[in-house]
């Protein structure tokens, strides 16, 4: 007899000798069993995973001497005829050798109206169903929607999205999955004792790696590593003729580019390269092995999930400490580019090593929001007069742009400050309110100063919380803005002076509308909301006073808008010019020198933790 390839020689007669596809053959054994046998089936899949075998399996189910039954017998002239692809009842040809709708009309649809020679199904099994024409299918549409009781159709298919929606829905759709790496090995280990052929495990894994999830790639592969080696098979000699990767290379790889070894990095790659090895698998290899890694991480250390051997779970379990969950998906992103970027490139050795290098670089990425949450910590720590987060002591940024003084000075308010008026004040009395203490110059209360109305106070908090629900962005341009009074269902709210960039993103009619939406919910169905732009200088409008004569106070409004307190007794004008002169030559802008600030311990604090640079400076 003929020599015929271990593909065919071990091709499965029954459903239980069918390797990975459980899910397909157990439908099909319980409807033949239920006697719920559909009209058309349609057998979806990468090529080597089973279609046709099913098919075929089926066909016997169908017509063997015991039909129908999920066990055929093999033994029968039937059964044997399926087998030896001779059956008269079960017509089988290739969709891509018969496309026209000529074609078509002479196989099936004349032939249909015709009953089987014996049994009592006759079947029709087309490969690669996708292969036909727009006129086919069309010509097939009646036939397959209303077929003789006698006919049956399997397609088989790698490309379902190719076949017309009026198709599929008349098929049972059944889709075959790639076959995993440990289900191959231990297929052709059964394989090789029947052969009487020695291999090695880490041979076996590496075949069913290179086979990709279909058994008869596998199967094919192990034929020709048994004309290549004869009756001993071992890893080099698979990696040798199929350009893989070593195992225990590819693990090592991996962990030089989890520690950032780029060198011996580059060493690795280069004997790889040297040997012959495919550079576009051992991408795809790497993307798997990080891909474990992640699931590993993801699951909690679940190694049931991982399709890997023994040796490579300890070092799965090895290297997953080594790196963090954000890292391993920004490696996973860069290798998933490279990969597709691999079919274009004109020198593959060049383009896989800066790959790497971007893959290495990746696993310090951080994310978006992780810098965002930095830069909003670094800010209140300059806000509140902390130092760097990485531990550096020194003046924040904002201490440079204001000038240096040998003495003390009072602190000159940025915004007149709302005094609520006292319980005596309140209720008729004369009793002059007491002030807010001035803050420190740079300080926190200077960009935001306090407001004393309790009720007030309580209303902004809510409206404050309010928007961040609502939107987040419109809530960061009020961080710098603080409520002036509420009168005549209208609250003005008013800015810091170096906020004032603001001033035409939060007078916008569309947030304008938010605001007043919020007041509503808020309890105040008719209010309004006024923003006014932050005074240039407090030298600019003269600062009214309480009417005990302290400066830097302004008298809280009555409630129902009475008139505010008279002012105080004006200044002597020599005094009142020096003040004025002395507040406009505080408020001068100052240059910024670009290496001072350069050099401040903040900048280089978030340049290193960031690892960032300074384009432009600009004051």
């Amino acid at each position: 007899m003929a020599y015929q390839v271990i593909a065919r020689k071990y091709r499965p007669q029954q459903f239980d000798q069918v390797v990975g596809q459980e899910h397909v053959t157990r439908t099909l054994a319980h409807a033949i069993q239920q006697s719920r046998i559909a009209h058309a089936y349609l057998l979806c899949g990468p090529r080597g995973t089973g279609k046709t075998t099913i098919a075929r399996i089926f066909g016997k189910c169908l017509r063997c001497v015991r039909a129908p039954t999920p066990t055929p017998c093999d033994q029968c002239d039937e059964c044997r005829a399926i087998m030896e692809g001779r059956s008269l009842d079960m017509l089988e040809f290739d969709a891509a050798s018969h496309t026209q709708v000529e074609k078509i009309r002479e196989l099936i649809i004349e032939g249909v109206q015709y009953a089987p020679a014996t049994g009592r199904f006759k079947l029709y099994l087309v490969d690669e169903v996708h292969m036909l024409s727009v006129s086919s299918f069309n010509a097939l549409l009646k036939t397959l929607e209303e077929p003789p009781p006698h006919v049956i159709f399997l397609f088989a298919t790698t490309d379902p999205e190719k076949l017309p929606a009026t198709i599929l829905s008349r098929c049972q759709r059944f889709d075959l999955r790639r076959i995993p790496v440990p289900l191959i090995a231990q297929h052709l280990k059964r394989i090789a004792e029947l052969e009487g052929i020695q291999i090695d495990e880490p041979a076996l894994y590496a075949i069913a790696r290179g086979a990709d999830g279909a058994l008869r790639d596998a199967e094919s592969a192990l034929d020709q590593l048994i004309s290549f080696c004869g009756e001993r098979i071992v890893e080099a000699d698979v990696l040798s003729m199929f350009g893989l990767t070593a195992q225990q290379q590819l693990l090592t790889l991996a962990e030089m580019l989890l520690r950032g070894d780029a060198a011996g990095m580059l060493r690795e790659l280069d004997q790889l390269a040297q040997h012959g090895k495919d550079l576009g698998r051992l991408l795809s290899d790497l993307l798997s092995h990080f891909r474990n890694l992640l699931v590993f991480q993801v699951s909690g250390g679940n190694l049931e999930l991982l399709e890997v051997s023994d040796s490579t779970k300890a070092a799965i379990q090895a290297q997953a400490p080594q790196v963090s969950t954000e890292a391993l998906t920004a490696m996973l992103e860069a290798l998933t580019e490279a990969e597709a970027g691999l079919r274009d490139a004109a020198s593959k050795r060049i383009f896989v090593e800066v790959a790497l290098l971007k893959v290495m670089r990746a696993r310090q990425a951080v994310r978006l929001d992780t810098v965002l949450q930095q830069l909003q910590k670094l800010r209140a720590e300059q806000a509140h007069g902390g130092t760097a987060a990485a531990g550096l002591a020194g003046p924040p940024p904002a201490a440079m742009l204001r000038p240096e003084f040998d003495t003390p000075r009072p602190a000159q308010p940025t915004a007149p400050e709302i005094l609520a008026p006292s319980s005596s004040a309140s209720a008729g009395g004369s009793a002059p309110a007491q002030g807010p203490v001035a803050a420190p110059p740079g300080s926190a209360a200077q960009a935001q100063p306090p407001v004393a109305d309790p009720t007030l106070a309580r209303l902004w908090e809510r409206f404050l919380a309010a928007i961040e629900q609502e939107n987040g962005f419109t809530r960061g341009l009020l961080d710098k803005a603080f409520p002036v009074s509420l009168e005549q269902q209208v609250l003005t709210i008013a800015l810091a002076p170096d906020a004032a960039y603001n001033f035409d993103l939060l007078n916008d009619s569309r947030r304008l509308a938010v605001f007043r939406a919020k007041l509503q919910e808020l309890g105040l169905p008719n209010a309004q909301v006024r923003v006014v732009q932050p005074q240039p200088s407090p030298a600019a409008a003269p600062v009214p006073v309480a009417p005990t004569g302290q400066a830097g106070q302004v008298a809280a409004p009555q409630a129902g808008g009475s008139e505010p307190l008279p002012p105080a007794p004006p200044q002597p004008p020599g005094r009142t010019a020096a003040r004025s002169a002395g507040r406009k030559k505080e408020v001068q802008p100052l240059k910024l020198d670009p290496e001072q600030f350069k050099n401040d311990p903040l900048i280089e604090a978030a340049l290193k933790k960031f690892e960032g640079q300074i384009i432009k400076v600009e004051t």
